[in-house]
Protein backbone atom coordinates (compact mmCIF):
# COMPACT_ATOMS: atom_id res chain seq x y z
CA UNK A 1 0.00 0.00 0.00
CA UNK A 2 1.22 3.48 -0.73
CA UNK A 3 2.31 5.92 1.92
CA UNK A 4 -0.57 8.35 1.46
CA UNK A 5 -3.41 5.80 1.88
CA UNK A 6 -1.56 4.27 4.82
CA UNK A 7 -1.28 7.67 6.49
CA UNK A 8 -4.99 8.25 5.94
CA UNK A 9 -5.89 4.89 7.46
CA UNK A 10 -3.50 4.93 10.42
CA UNK A 11 -3.38 8.63 11.17
CA UNK A 12 -1.69 9.19 14.51
CA UNK A 13 -2.82 5.88 16.03
CA UNK A 14 0.39 4.11 17.07
CA UNK A 15 -1.38 0.74 17.43
CA UNK A 16 -2.56 0.92 13.82
CA UNK A 17 0.97 1.74 12.63
CA UNK A 18 2.38 -1.20 14.59
CA UNK A 19 -0.27 -3.51 13.17
CA UNK A 20 0.42 -2.27 9.65
CA UNK A 21 4.15 -2.89 10.16
CA UNK A 22 3.58 -6.44 11.40
CA UNK A 23 1.22 -7.13 8.51
CA UNK A 24 3.72 -5.79 5.97
CA UNK A 25 6.53 -7.95 7.38
CA UNK A 26 4.32 -11.03 7.37
CA UNK A 27 3.18 -10.35 3.81
CA UNK A 28 6.76 -9.93 2.58
CA UNK A 29 7.83 -13.16 4.29
CA UNK A 30 4.92 -15.03 2.69
CA UNK A 31 5.69 -13.61 -0.75
CA UNK A 32 9.33 -14.61 -0.34
CA UNK A 33 8.31 -18.16 0.57
CA UNK A 34 5.86 -18.28 -2.36
CA UNK A 35 8.43 -17.17 -4.93
CA UNK A 36 11.11 -19.45 -3.48
CA UNK A 37 8.70 -22.34 -3.97
CA UNK A 38 8.09 -21.35 -7.58
CA UNK A 39 11.83 -21.01 -8.17
CA UNK A 40 12.49 -24.46 -6.70
CA UNK A 41 9.74 -25.95 -8.89
CA UNK A 42 11.25 -24.41 -12.01
CA UNK A 43 14.74 -25.64 -11.16
CA UNK A 44 13.31 -29.15 -10.69
CA UNK A 45 12.01 -29.13 -14.27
Amino acid sequence: MGEEPLCLLCGTDEAKWESAGRTAKSTLANRHQFWDGISESLVAL
